[in-house]
């Protein structure tokens, strides 16, 4: 019997936006980099950041900002991350569809809630506010301790529930599916936001495959 569901907040609860991706360009103003082209520095730290994320076992400010540092031509100053956490929280709409409301209500009324996010827990959670669904979930699991695809990061989410109890809801084949079945867990639900169901069967097999957040009604 199913009684947690561990949600990815991004492109599974909230979709990201390019548009979002000049947020880095406005910290960097608001941080007064003058005689900078700072959409050029903005587009290497976007491509650094999508580095440093790749395989990582914990986030760690310090570390983030040394790893941009090293890959940079200049110094980014020491508070750079957190005004970018300061930021991040305006990267979501004014608010989500009706259904997504309706259906989040409808599973916390059944199951625990539960998010397992790769990135700084207290943007996060100022997003979650923003679009007003903190709410629906118990837990927040962030990065800063376990990072996906890491299996601790999935046996922290399943908290003191039993493996077949829990469910893993996400877009991300490989951080989401492929690493929460290696873990164990089986009741797997993927995010087709792309469309690319077809050409991906063969990672797909004993997964269930939504477009929508609505039709989680239907499978829990």
């Amino acid at each position: 019997m199913i009684k947690r569901l561990i949600f990815d907040l991004d492109n599974t609860l909230i979709t990201w936006e390019k548009k979002y991706d000049n947020i880095i360009k406005k910290v960097l103003d608001e941080l007064g980099f003058a005689n900078t082209d700072t959409q050029e520095l903005s587009d290497k730290i976007n491509k650094i950041e999508l580095e440093y994320e790749k395989d990582r076992k914990y986030f760690n400010k310090k570390e983030m900002l040394d790893f941009f540092n090293e890959r940079l031509e200049q110094k980014l100053p020491e508070n750079f991350i957190d005004k970018w956490l300061e930021l991040l929280p305006t990267c979501v709409p004014e608010r989500l569809d009706k259904e997504d409301y309706e259906t989040l209500e409808y599973l916390s009324k059944k199951y625990e809630l539960v998010i397992l996010t790769n990135w700084f827990r207290i943007s996060q959670i100022e997003r979650l506010k923003k679009v007003d669904i903190l709410k629906y979930f118990k837990e927040i699991y962030d990065a800063e301790k376990y990072a996906k695809p890491y299996k601790e990061s999935f046996l922290q989410a399943i908290g003191d529930k039993k493996i077949d109890e829990c469910a893993v809801i996400g877009d991300d084949i490989y951080m989401d599916i492929l690493s929460a079945k290696k873990v164990g867990i089986k009741n797997l639900v993927w995010k087709d936001n792309k469309n690319i169901a077809n050409e991906n069967k063969y990672l797909l097999e004993g997964v269930t495959v939504i477009k929508k957040l609505e039709e989680l009604k239907d499978i829990f």
